[in-house]
């Protein structure tokens, strides 16, 4: 993971959706890849002590049944918020004169 990005990510999921951000110990998830090959990369996960809290997770019993969907809800708006940052259409960038 890239720490920037990471610590970017984090500022804008407090700033717009103001649910809790840290560091996981949890590897190798699906942004590792691009973080190998040289791109900014960043996980969003449930909680920051491990990948995925619920025992369904990456199995083939990972089923929409035990999706959170109000935590995925709030993922998503903090991924939206910080892709608009760094595009330069969020708040902060037109605050700061960034912005489109």
């Amino acid at each position: 993971m890239s720490i920037a990005l990471t610590e970017f990510a984090m500022a804008c999921t407090h700033t717009y959706v103001g649910i809790p951000t840290g560091y996981s110990s949890s590897c190798c998830s699906d942004y590792l890849g691009f973080y190998e090959e040289g791109f900014a990369s960043v996980g969003f996960f449930e909680n920051n002590a491990t990948a995925s809290h619920y025992p369904q997770y990456h199995r083939s019993d990972d089923l929409k049944e035990y999706v959170n969907f109000e935590q995925l809800a709030l993922e998503t708006k903090a991924i939206a918020a910080t892709v608009a940052e760094l595009a330069g259409v969020g708040a902060a960038a037109k605050a700061h004169g960034r912005g489109v």
